[in-house]
């Protein structure tokens, strides 16, 4: 399915193998119908952590497919959110979500999240989960998007 509807240019594309726009718009579009949160949980838990998202690994091409959810920003974010999940996995889905939101917006949010960790900035809704498991994460990455103008994935 990743290489049908992803952009996959590890694969070497000739006559015979290239997957008509036609089937490839039709299998987006039906993929994107059910697509939960449960479901890109499950396609991210693919990912072994001691391989990660690069090139020519499972996890790179699970990254080029999520390219194709048209809610992906949605289920990244709910996926991070999501406390019952594993750590790794939401670490993921919020890497990945930081690198597809606008440097300014993703600097707000995390710098939000640090005030909320560190409390400078009371709630004000008492409800509002802290994530003090990812305080080191949301450093690092406040630090790779503002030297680096972002986070890159592919």
């Amino acid at each position: 399915m990743s290489i049908a509807i992803g952009d996959q240019v590890d694969v070497f594309w000739h006559k015979d193998n290239i997957i008509n726009d036609t089937i490839q718009s039709w299998l987006t579009d039906k993929f994107n119908q059910v697509v939960t949160e449960n479901l890109l949980y499950k396609i991210l838990s693919v990912i072994q952590p001691e391989i990660g998202i690069n090139r020519g690994t499972i996890g790179g091409l699970i990254i080029l497919f999520i390219k194709k959810i048209k809610s992906r920003k949605q289920l990244l974010i709910k996926i991070f959110e999501n406390t019952k999940y594993d750590f790794y996995i939401r670490n993921i889905a919020l890497m990945y979500y930081l690198s597809e939101t606008n440097n300014e917006e993703a600097i707000n949010w995390l710098q939000q999240q640090l005030a909320l960790i560190n409390n400078e900035q009371l709630p004000l809704n008492l409800s509002i989960p802290i994530y003090y498991e990812f305080k080191e994460e949301f450093l690092l990455y406040l630090q790779i998007i503002s030297e680096q103008g972002g986070i890159y994935l592919f």
